[in-house]
């Protein structure tokens, strides 16, 4: 079985967090990582662009009644400190590809105060994950980890791939039974 980090909290970017939130399925992130669910202001701010379509503005709001009930911590970025140093260098353009606010708020908090990054945009992230050896996870894990709990069963599993991709949300190019086969044979992604 593929080794997964379960050092807590599990700081979320916007992707891997919106994953669950447009399949409706924040139960599953409760059940497998209750009180330990934490992201950045800047991903509340990414997420809250959507208010202003009508059809999506119910993801901010269901973050934010998550929030407000203390299921999901909210976690601000100090400039001036390591993590808030940090962030500032990953999102400038200073001889590299800056990052999203997002993902750079996570993996410097993560360096910087301890915790996995939950994130899917692996190209920008699991590098710097690996050179800082921070633990990482995907919104895929997640599902192969709530399937091998027994938390969702084959076709549940399947049905919330389907509709995470179908909202356009980063996920391997195959489906859910391929990603759990790989994650317990240990295998690529």
């Amino acid at each position: 079985m593929r080794s997964v980090s379960s050092i807590s909290p599990f700081l979320f970017d916007t992707d891997c967090i919106s994953s669950f939130l447009w399949a409706n399925k924040l139960d599953i992130l409760y059940q497998l990582y209750a009180g330990q669910i934490f992201i950045p202001s800047q991903v509340e701010d990414e997420l809250n662009r959507l208010s202003r379509f009508s059809h999506h503005k119910w993801i901010p709001e269901l973050l934010s009644a998550e929030i407000a009930v203390n299921r999901i911590h909210k976690i601000d970025i100090i400039l001036g400190t390591d993590e808030g140093n940090e962030f500032i260098r990953l999102t400038s353009a200073n001889g590299h590809k800056p990052l999203g606010k997002g993902e750079a708020a996570v993996i410097s908090w993560a360096r910087f105060r301890g915790g996995t990054v939950a994130s899917n945009n692996l190209r920008d992230v699991k590098q710097y994950c690996s050179d800082n050896d921070l633990g990482l996870i995907s919104t895929d894990d997640i599902l192969c980890i709530a399937h091998n709990h027994g938390i969702i069963d084959d076709a549940e599993a399947n049905s919330i791939w389907t509709l995470m991709t179908s909202k356009n949300r980063k996920l391997p190019p195959y489906g859910f039974s391929e990603a759990y086969t790989r994650f317990i044979n240990d295998l690529s992604k």
